[in-house]
């Protein structure tokens, strides 16, 4: 159930995914049953996993070539996702540094009883803000080689989709010449659509 439920969700989203924003997708399935679901599709050869020092992306097989385009906007997803987690990651820690900055200060201001109340409030604080870095155990920050290689195949396939658009645009050019009817009546009588009418947009990594 846990793997079909999984699988569902990488169809849907047709993104990577890692353990952490599987769960958060999927509500109710723990750990251990994440991966043994992660497990099964692998074994099945439905999934695919990528691995960026400790932090491990799964992915959705498929027997047919994606197009540049869809090559382009997985890794784009990826990266995005990169980021989101270093963020979360670098923001907490900031949060504990913040916190405990404070804590430092307050000692040697305050009387002993208020001392104490102040360190109870902000061990709990501390506290809260562990239990939520918990979701990145074993997540490394993203290492400049890793990114430098998503960019570098980001920019690969970017140039090989807008080669292929230049070369179509050119032949609906020279089909246009002889067409009789307008533009958007030809785009429509042989199926093609443009950029701006898929909602398709570049984006710069």
């Amino acid at each position: 159930m846990a793997a079909e439920t999984i699988r569902m969700l990488l169809e849907e989203n047709q993104r990577p995914y890692t353990v952490g924003a599987i769960r958060d997708g999927v509500k109710g399935l723990e750990k251990g049953a994440v991966e043994r679901g992660l497990k099964e599709l692998m074994d099945k050869g439905l999934i695919g996993e990528k691995v960026y020092g400790k932090l491990k992306v799964y992915f959705l097989r498929k027997d047919d070539k994606k197009s540049a385009k869809q090559l382009g906007e997985d890794l784009l997803g990826t990266q995005r996702h990169i980021n989101d987690l270093t963020s979360k990651i670098q923001e907490n820690q900031g949060k504990i540094k913040a916190t405990e900055e404070q804590f430092a200060k307050a000692r040697e201001k305050l009387t002993m009883a208020e001392a104490c109340a102040k360190k109870m409030e902000l061990q709990e604080e501390v506290t809260n803000i562990k239990d939520a870095l918990k979701e990145f155990d074993g997540v490394d920050l993203v290492r400049p080689d890793v990114k430098f290689e998503v960019q570098q195949d980001y920019e690969k396939y970017l140039a090989l989709y807008r080669k292929r658009k230049r070369l179509c645009q050119d032949m609906l050019d020279a089909i246009r010449e002889n067409y009789p009817k307008s533009k958007d009546h030809l785009y429509g009588a042989i199926g093609i659509e443009t950029d701006e009418s898929a909602g398709f947009r570049i984006e710069t990594l």
